[in-house]
């Protein structure tokens, strides 16, 4: 979808620069609603931040969407008291597989996922923490330069690993395959599904951080602009881009700014 975008790529080099209220530079009315009252300090629900980029996205939609996912997380609260932890995460991890996450594909948005399936690091790792913010874990969003993985402590204070993008063995109890992984993840030894989702540019920024839902929303938009940047689109990825940057202040934004302005 082309927008008119009223923002610069210069503008963007300014953390946290607000963005001007014209509905000219939003996909809809709701992502308009959301931005600002995050402009305003305000803090929308996590589902909100995370639909927000979806062309033409409403509050009927967004109150399908929610009826949907809260459903099907309510067979989980009542099995909460009677298995572990451990028993149930893995039962989660595996149905929220079968049910949601049907095709890989680079940049789509969440409510693609929600909507045909369709998902990727980012979106399916949004998901998961939805449903672990739900169920009330205790967990955490784990961002490296180009993967987004989840750690999950149970009450007895066991740690799990969630890598959303394998569907196979991406629920990693063993403390020594976890600690494989992570060496792997900060080696930047990344599965082939994984470097699909990397910008044409070549960041090195040595991430490793935890982060909330709401920057991982900021990190959607920040995909939005790198496929809108490959695709010539540079108007557009610098909107995008100072909408993300908006919800995460964050050195890879000024990067991308930065690369922008000098394609300008």
């Amino acid at each position: 979808m082309i927008f008119i975008c009223l923002w610069t790529s210069k503008a963007l080099a300014k953390t946290g620069e607000p963005l001007p209220a014209y509905t000219s530079l939003y996909y809809s009315v709701y992502e308009q609603k959301v931005l600002l009252s995050v402009m305003h300090s305000e803090e929308p629900e996590a589902l909100q931040l995370l639909l927000a980029s979806a062309p033409g996205m409403d509050l009927q939609k967004e109150e399908d969407y929610r009826a949907k996912l809260e459903k099907f997380i309510r067979r989980f609260e009542k099995k909460k008291n009677r298995y572990s932890d451990a028993y149930l995460l893995e039962q989660l991890f595996y149905r929220v597989h079968r049910k949601y996450l049907k095709k890989y594909q680079p940049y789509v948005g969440f409510s693609q996922l929600l909507e045909k399936g369709k998902y990727n690091c980012l979106t399916s790792t949004a998901l998961y923490a939805w449903f672990l913010q739900a169920l009330g874990y205790e967990y955490q969003i784990i961002e490296t330069d180009y993967h987004i993985f989840l750690m999950v402590k149970t009450s007895s204070g066991e740690e799990i690993m969630i890598e959303s993008t394998d569907p196979k063995s991406g629920f990693v109890r063993d403390p020594k395959l976890i600690a494989q992984r992570l060496e792997q993840i900060k080696n930047d030894a990344l599965s082939p599904e994984a470097r699909k989702e990397r910008p044409y540019h070549d960041f090195k920024l040595q991430l490793f951080r935890e982060i909330n839902l709401q920057q991982l929303a900021g990190l959607q938009y920040y995909n939005q602009a790198a496929y809108l940047y490959n695709n010539r689109k540079q108007a557009q990825a610098a909107t995008a881009l100072s909408k993300g940057n908006l919800l995460y202040q964050a050195e890879r934004f000024e990067h991308f700014a930065g690369l922008l302005a000098e394609a300008k």
